[in-house]
Formats: C-alpha cells, sequence, structure tokens
C-alpha cells in the first residue's frame, strides 16, 4: 500500500522517518547536496503550511473503488408459444417481445417507430420462429433469455 501526500505529490513518509533519511550519513540527499543549494525554489512541490497535516490517500483503495461492479445474469423462463404467437406475432409491432424479453429501452424503442414500420417486427418475428421451433428449444415448452438475449 503506497500513501501519497496531495500537497507535495510525493509519496507519503512519516516526518521522523523523512528527518532521518535527509540527515543520515549514507544518503545521497545529504551526500550530493551543498550548502547554498536547496530543493526549494521553481518547479519544487508546494509543503502543507505550518499547522496543517498533510492529505494522504491510501492508493491501493482507491484502485478498489475503480473497478466496475459485477451483477448476477437476469435470466427470464417463458412459454415459447405464448411468446412466439402472442408477444412477436401479435403485438410484437409495439414491442411487447421486447418488454417480455425485459429489453425496455427497445421495447419502447420499437414502440415509438411502431415496429421500425414493420420490417424490425418482421425480423423478429422470423428469428423467434427459428430460435424458439428450431434446434436450439425444438425439444422443450418453454423458452429461456438470459439477458434479454436467447439462451441458445
Amino acid at each position: 500500500m503506497a500513501n501519497i501526500n496531495f500537497a507535495t505529490g510525493q509519496p507519503y513518509v512519516p516526518q521522523e522517518q523523512k528527518q532521518n533519511d535527509d540527515n543520515s550519513y549514507g544518503s545521497y540527499k545529504a551526500w550530493n547536496q551543498s550548502p547554498q543549494q536547496s530543493d526549494e525554489g521553481y518547479g519544487s512541490p508546494q509543503q502543507a503550511s505550518y499547522g496543517q497535516a498533510p492529505i494522504v490517500i491510501n492508493v491501493a483503495q482507491q484502485q478498489e473503488s475503480a473497478q466496475a461492479p459485477q451483477y448476477a445474469p437476469v435470466i427470464k423462463t417463458m412459454d415459447k408459444n405464448v411468446f412466439t404467437w402472442v408477444g412477436t406475432f401479435l403485438f410484437g409491432a409495439f414491442g411487447v417481445d421486447r418488454f417480455m424479453r425485459g429489453q425496455v429501452g427497445l421495447g419502447i424503442l420499437k414502440l415509438i417507430t411502431i415496429g421500425g414500420m414493420g420490417v424490425w417486427a418482421t425480423i423478429d418475428f422470423i428469428v423467434a420462429l427459428t430460435k424458439v421451433y428450431g434446434n436450439a428449444f425444438s425439444m422443450e415448452e418453454d423458452v429461456t433469455f438470459i439477458n434479454g438475449k436467447y439462451a441458445r
């Protein structure tokens, strides 16, 4: 876990450890720096003002919070005859088949466009017929959707 001081932009080091590192005989900074040189000046990081605690953030916690949350898949099962003939054939132009599958946004779009002027509704009906009565679900009475898509 690395901590970063927002005031300086450098890794946070406790004050006691910083003083020991700067004044130790073997440290590069103490050995290489002449008395007239200073770390302050143009381009140097700003120090926190007197009496103000440095702002510290844990980098490991920040990286963990940046990961995308994991969601469980939504599984819907319904009678294949009701889905195909009622949802897709009779009311497919109004997006009912998409609502039944759990695709609400596409259902609203299909409703507004009246099934894409019939073209979208016809394509969805043909796809439903081939999926539901084809090899994928031919031996079952139910059709299964995972996140709005056919399970097979």
